[in-house]
C-alpha cells in the first residue's frame, strides 16, 4: 500500500512536468489542468494522511504539523483542530479521510480526466508552428488503443511495485515519543523543511503558497499561438 500510493502520486507529480512541456494547460484543455492539480492534492493528502495513521514516531511527527498547520490556516484549517468535532477525534477524521473520502476524490477526478482527454485529443507536439487546438479524430491513433496501452503498462508498473512491497516492505518505525522530532521527512517534503526548521510551521503554508502550481495569469491560457516564436520555443 506504501508503495502503492508513493507510485501514484509520483505520477501525479510528474504528469504536470510533461503538461508543461506540450503546454496542455492552454486552452481547450485548463479545466483537465486544474483536475490533474486535484489530482496532484488528493494523492498528497493520501500521502499525508497515511503517515499519520502508522501512528509511529513519524505518524506523530506528522499529526503534530497537521494540528500546528490547522491553527495557522484559521478557518480553512478547522478539520485539523481540536473544536471541529466532539465526536470523532483527529485520528479518526484522518482515518476517514485516508479509506474513504480520497479514493471517491481520485476516482471522481479521474475519470473526469480521461473523459476529457477522450473529448479533447492528445495535445500536438511543442513545436513553433504548433496550435492549442482540439486533436480528437486527427492521426491513426484512437483513444481506445491508448487506453489499453496505459492500462497494459498500468499493470506491468503496478506488478513491479509489489513485487518491491514484498521483497522490501516499508517498515513501522519505532513508537512514537511527544514532544520530539528526530525522524527525516519523507523525499517530497523535504525541500520545505529547512524553512520550517528557521521559523516553524508557518513557512510551511508560506513556501507552499509562493511554490503553488497555479498558473500565474490567465494569459497563459491563450488559444494562439502554441509556442512562442520570438522567444525562441519558450511560452
Amino acid at each position: 500500500s506504501f508503495l502503492d500510493g508513493a507510485d501514484c502520486h509520483c505520477n501525479c507529480r510528474f504528469a504536470p512536468i510533461a503538461d508543461f512541456y506540450t503546454a496542455s494547460f492552454k486552452r481547450p484543455r485548463e479545466l483537465n489542468w486544474y483536475i490533474g492539480l486535484g489530482l496532484l492534492f488528493v494523492t498528497l493528502g493520501a500521502v499525508c494522511t497515511a503517515s499519520v495513521l502508522k501512528y509511529d514516531q513519524e505518524g506523530l511527527e506528522a499529526l503534530q504539523h497537521s494540528k500546528e498547520a490547522g491553527e495557522l490556516m484559521g478557518a480553512l484549517g478547522a478539520f485539523f483542530t481540536s473544536g471541529f468535532s466532539r465526536s470523532a477525534s483527529l485520528l479518526s477524521r484522518l482515518f476517514t479521510t485516508h479509506v474513504s473520502i480520497l479514493p471517491m476524490a481520485f476516482a471522481a477526478l479521474i475519470g473526469a480526466h480521461i473523459y476529457l482527454i477522450n473529448q479533447h485529443g492528445i495535445s500536438p507536439k511543442a513545436t513553433t508552428d504548433a496550435t492549442a487546438r482540439k486533436t480528437k479524430g486527427e492521426g491513426e491513433s484512437r483513444f481506445d488503443i491508448h487506453l489499453r496501452s496505459m492500462i497494459g503498462y498500468g499493470l506491468i508498473l503496478l506488478a513491479g511495485v509489489m513485487l518491491l512491497a514484498l521483497l522490501l516492505p516499508a517498515p513501522i518505525g519505532q513508537h512514537g515519543m511527544p514532544g520530539t522530532e528526530i525522524t527525516k521527512p519523507w523525499w517530497m517534503f523535504v525541500w520545505l523543511f529547512p524553512a520550517e526548521a528557521a521559523v516553524g510551521a508557518r513557512a510551511l503554508i508560506e513556501v507552499s503558497h509562493e511554490n503553488n502550481p497555479f498558473p500565474k495569469s490567465l494569459d497563459r491560457f491563450a488559444p494562439q499561438p502554441f509556442l512562442c516564436k520570438p522567444c525562441s520555443g519558450a511560452w
